[in-house]
């Protein structure tokens, strides 16, 4: 039995730590994606533009004009987002630290995760929770989620703090993957904690 924990676990540690590299190389092939598909946005921008500017003079050229007004917003709307998703910057270092985080959180707390609730001391950790598959599953699940939070907030945290470093962003990054993965913990630990008199599945 303890084979097939310790066995999990490796894999689940694994998994939490290639999460990270997979979704940032993914990211940057999307980008030649966008980059292609922003190309493509430009030239029906321009055949637009060269349509909407001909002269023409019949019943319906109102309602086309102002339909190719439309496009154009659209267009540009779609451009903007599209330049934004393309421009986000380089963190290989955000990433690689957080991917040897995980993978030392998941060796660190592999004690609790195999032991049983009265070895480990924290006695909230029963009915369901008694299970080390089901508390592995939570503690991936609670690394991915304050990652891709993270992940996500690059541009946000970027042009908040007008930070032009990415060296300096990837600081920024560890920071606030940190904080998202200790509030996610405590907040986890306080809900099991309080309901465990109360739900008998804890």
């Amino acid at each position: 039995m303890n084979l097939y924990f310790n066995i999990l676990l490796l894999v689940s540690s694994i998994i939490a730590t290639g999460f990270p590299i997979i979704v940032y190389i993914n990211s940057n092939l999307n980008k030649t994606y966008r980059i292609k598909k922003l190309l493509e946005l430009l030239e029906y921008r321009f055949k637009i533009q060269e349509l909407r500017k001909k002269e023409v003079d019949f019943e319906g050229a109102p309602f086309i004009k102002k339909q190719l007004d439309s496009l154009l917003i659209e267009i540009d709307k779609d451009f903007k987002n599209k330049s934004e998703k393309s421009n986000r910057p380089k963190v290989w270092l955000f990433i690689v630290i957080v991917s040897l985080e995980i993978f030392l959180v998941f060796n660190k707390l592999s004690l609790i995760i195999i032991s049983k609730s009265y070895e480990s001391k924290i006695y909230f950790l029963e009915g369901v929770f008694e299970y080390p598959t089901v508390r592995i599953i939570g503690l991936l699940l609670i690394s991915i989620c304050s990652f891709l939070t993270s992940f996500i907030l690059i541009s946000w945290l970027k042009n908040k703090f007008k930070i032009k470093s990415t060296i300096k962003l990837s600081i920024y990054l560890i920071v606030l993957f940190n904080f998202i993965l200790i509030l996610l913990v405590l907040f986890a630990c306080i809900i099991l904690a309080l309901t465990d008199r109360f739900i008998p599945l804890f």
